[in-house]
């Protein structure tokens, strides 16, 4: 009588043999090994001292936690770390976690949707993709990317609209102006929202523009997202980032005001677990995991402790987001958030 397979483990059945599965925890610590030449091979030895994070970040992105993350462990090339993007996607959706058919769900977070089948890997179709900025290289999620930007244009539209009643109790801070010439960070006026919501949709044709290119139907997936000399770079990074609050200076300037300023420093962490394809009736325990990172910063951003009180419901509402997409992702759990005050006498942004 053959044995029960338990397992599947990168397309192979693994047997079980005894309580123990010594052929399962091979083949794992190989994986395990793996994760780390992959990030050594394409993005160099520098970037594999960080090879955790780096796997985790690229997984938040595959699961939907957040739209993208910006590289910066390490000196690299656009290819290379798509390709790394790309073979983690590919192991994502076919190789480490069972693939689930559920009906989609959504909920009302942000002004927007957040759909279950945008927030899960989506199975044979490749979501993560290249972004150039200037000189710095964010990994994507097409369809958050995309999903996010379209909700901000939205949000900044209205916002845009309500500030003609220019009551500044029911205002909320999208942006923070920290222009060097002003003595303390104040609340974006109407022309700076105006100016951001044109950058805005300008950000978002660019970016469906390169997402409907047939060349980037499959393969290889880089854009590069053109800037004119007087945008904010910062803003924009923070755009793209999915930050619920984002400083804005003046350019021409290249200074802000954030020097001795109390500022209220936001961290979101979870865990990241990574664990073999098994069938429903099997547990697999923490002994089998392929990955786990633990406490991997997720997000982290600053906010000044006197705009505070503008910010909390747009804080309020992050979190929410936050909590709901980490409950439809396989690979975190134990999301929790952190608050802390620092003044420093220089902050660069």
């Amino acid at each position: 009588m053959a044995a029960p397979i338990d397992y599947v483990y990168f397309g192979y059945p693994i047997i079980q043999c005894g309580p123990t599965n010594l052929h399962l925890q091979k083949h794992i610590s190989m994986f395990r090994m793996d994760f780390r030449k992959q990030v050594s091979f394409y993005l160099g030895k520098t970037a594999g001292r960080r090879w955790k994070d780096i796997i985790s970040d690229i997984i938040a992105v595959i699961g939907g936690i957040k739209p993208c993350f910006l590289y910066d462990y390490s000196t690299c090339d656009s290819k290379s770390l798509d390709k790394l993007a790309a073979e983690l996607e590919s192991m994502c959706n076919s190789k480490c976690q069972p693939k689930k058919v559920e009906h989609s769900t959504s909920v009302e977070i942000d002004n927007g949707r957040v759909d279950k089948q945008d927030s899960t890997v989506n199975s044979g179709i490749r979501t993560t993709g290249v972004l150039n900025v200037k000189d710095d290289i964010f990994v994507i999620n097409k369809q958050i990317m995309r999903r996010k930007l379209a909700q901000f244009v939205s949000k900044l539209t209205d916002e845009y609209a309500r500030s003609e009643q220019n009551n500044l109790s029911e205002r909320v801070c999208t942006f923070i102006d920290v222009s060097g010439k002003l003595p303390n960070p104040t609340l974006a006026d109407r022309k700076i929202t105006e100016e951001m919501m044109i950058i805005s949709k300008d950000i978002l044709r660019q970016v469906e523009a390169g997402f409907a290119d047939p060349r980037h139907s499959s393969g290889d997936l880089i854009l590069t997202l053109q800037l004119e000399d007087d945008w904010n770079v910062s803003t924009i990074f923070g755009l793209l980032l999915g930050y619920p609050v984002l400083y804005w200076y003046q350019v021409d300037i290249q200074d802000n005001c954030l020097a001795h300023t109390p500022l209220h420093v936001f961290k979101c962490k979870c865990d990241c677990v990574v664990k073999p394809f098994t069938s429903d009736s099997v547990n697999v325990g923490t002994s089998c995991t392929i990955f786990e990172n633990g406490n991997h910063v997720i997000y982290s951003f600053s906010i000044p402790s006197s705009l505070l009180d503008y910010a909390s419901k747009l804080i309020s509402e992050w979190k929410d987001y936050i909590y709901h997409v980490v409950g439809l992702c396989e690979y975190f759990t134990s999301v929790s958030f952190e608050c802390s005050t620092v003044t420093l006498p220089a902050v660069a942004l």
